[in-house]
C-alpha cells in the first residue's frame, strides 16, 4: 500500500473489525499487476519467516459493507472447521460450483481477486511456491496477466486444497482508480454476485435459430 489517498481509508476500514494492521509499501513497477504479485508474495514471505499462525492480507481499497456480519461469520467458520482449512477469502470474485458450509461460508474452486484473504501457516509455503512460479512466468510474459496474475495463477491450488469464502459476500474492492489496471474500476457487482448466471447462458455469436 503506498497511495496516501487510501491510507486513511484502509485504516478506518480495518478499525471496523478492531484490526490494527501492518502497512506494507507496495512494490512499484511499470506493470501494476506484477507489482501487486510481488507485494503479496513479500507479505506471505514475512508471515512465513516470522512463523505466524496465520496472516490476513488485504488491499488498501478493501471495503467492509457489513463488518458485524463478517466478524460473526468468520467466528462461525472457525468454530465449524477448526484447523481444517488453508485459505479463507473474505472478499473475492467467485464462480460456481460451490460446496456450502452452513450459511456462513462456501468452499471455492474458482475465485479471484486479492482484496482480502487469510492464510494458515501450513499453507504459506505451497502458496508462496505457486506465486513465485506464476511470477516467473509473468515476468517473461508481462502482457499475459489473464494467465499469470497472482489471483489467476493461484486458482491452480483451489480444487486440490481447502479454500473457503465467507458468505453472503459483503467485502468488496472500493470503487476508484486502480494502479494495477491503470483505470477506474468498480467490481462490486461481480464480487456481490455469487451465481453469475450470465456466465452460463448459451452464446449464439449473433446467429439466429428457428
Amino acid at each position: 500500500m503506498h497511495r496516501e489517498d487510501r491510507k486513511a481509508q484502509v485504516i478506518a476500514e480495518l478499525a471496523k473489525l478492531d484490526i490494527c494492521g501492518n502497512r506494507f509499501n507496495a512494490v512499484k513497477t511499470t506493470n501494476g499487476a506484477i507489482g501487486c504479485t510481488i507485494s503479496h508474495l513479500k507479505c506471505l514471505e514475512k508471515a512465513d519467516s516470522n512463523n505466524w499462525p496465520y496472516v490476513f492480507v488485504c488491499e488498501d481499497d478493501i471495503l467492509f459493507l457489513n463488518p458485524a456480519l463478517v466478524r460473526a461469520n468468520v467466528n462461525q467458520f472457525c468454530a465449524a472447521v477448526g484447523d481444517n482449512w488453508d485459505v479463507l477469502i473474505l472478499g473475492g470474485n467467485a464462480v460456481p460450483p460451490y460446496q456450502p458450509l452452513g450459511n456462513f461460508a462456501v468452499r471455492v474452486v474458482n475465485c479471484q481477486t486479492t482484496t482480502g484473504y487469510i492464510v494458515r501457516r501450513p499453507f504459506y509455503k505451497p502458496l508462496i511456491e505457486n506465486i513465485r512460479e506464476g511470477l516467473a512466468q509473468f515476468m517473461r510474459n508481462p502482457e499475459d496477466k489473464r494467465q499469470y496474475a497472482i489471483d489467476i495463477y493461484w486458482k491452480r491450488l483451489q480444487a486440490a486444497h481447502r479454500w473457503y469464502m465467507i458468505v453472503p459476500p459483503t467485502v468488496i474492492q472500493r470503487e476508484g482508480f486502480s494502479d494495477v489496471e491503470s483505470r477506474d474500476t468498480n467490481y462490486a457487482g461481480l464480487m456481490l454476485d455469487m451465481q453469475k448466471e450470465w456466465l452460463f447462458k448459451p452464446q449464439h455469436n449473433g446467429l439466429m435459430f428457428s
